[in-house]
């Protein structure tokens, strides 16, 4: 299967273990917020070095435009899987595959966090981002751009897997968004909204 591969970043931490950990024969694409690129790889070599705006956790559907792929696979820049070929083996066109490691299972005001590995068909995001956009005074604001997982995952029907995963040193770090003051709170916000609109 073709995929795309889609890693968001805020340039502060060292990828190399994730993108070992990615097949080689899958496109690559590194959103980074920090520095404002985006770096694409097929076959294993850089191809490609854009100029990107910082748009947050949005990056990751960003970078969509720029895959060559129909199916995407997204995960964040602090978690290894030990085998992502496992989330995109599930893979189902019209839903959002995630993978869900069962000590995160309800800490999740929606429980649906695609940062632990979810592949999707590339235009699953936009429907929803559509829906999104419709209703009133909703639109690509910094909250937004913070929370589009939320928005993305409860305007798409969903399945959940388990792969194992190993989180990063990085992750437990004081300025990942999980240990943002108001975080819950916010996606809680985003995620009654977002209900509205199914």
């Amino acid at each position: 299967m073709n995929v795309s591969a889609i890693i968001v970043t805020r340039g502060d931490v060292d990828l190399d273990q994730i993108l070992a950990s990615l097949p080689d024969e899958w496109e690559v694409l590194v959103w980074d917020n920090g520095d404002g690129s985006l770096m694409i790889w097929r076959d294993g070599e850089q191809i490609d070095d854009i100029d990107v705006s910082d748009v947050g956790v949005y990056g990751r559907y960003a970078a969509i435009s720029y895959a060559s792929h129909d199916v995407i696979y997204v995960q964040d820049d602090d978690c290894v899987l030990k085998n992502p070929t496992n989330v995109v083996a599930a893979y189902q066109p019209d839903v959002v595959t995630f993978n869900m490691p069962y000590a995160f299972r309800d800490s999740g005001v929606d429980s649906v966090m695609v940062g632990f590995g979810a592949c999707f068909h590339r235009g699953l995001p936009q429907q929803a981002f559509d829906r999104w956009f419709a209703g009133e005074g909703h639109g690509m604001d910094a909250v937004f751009k913070r929370t589009c997982d939320v928005v993305f995952t409860t305007l798409t029907p969903t399945k959940m897997i388990h792969e194992p995963v190993e989180l990063l040193d990085c992750s437990y770090a004081e300025n990942r968004m999980w240990q943002q003051p108001g975080h819950q709170e916010e996606r809680r916000m985003i995620y009654d909204l977002a209900s509205e609109a199914t």
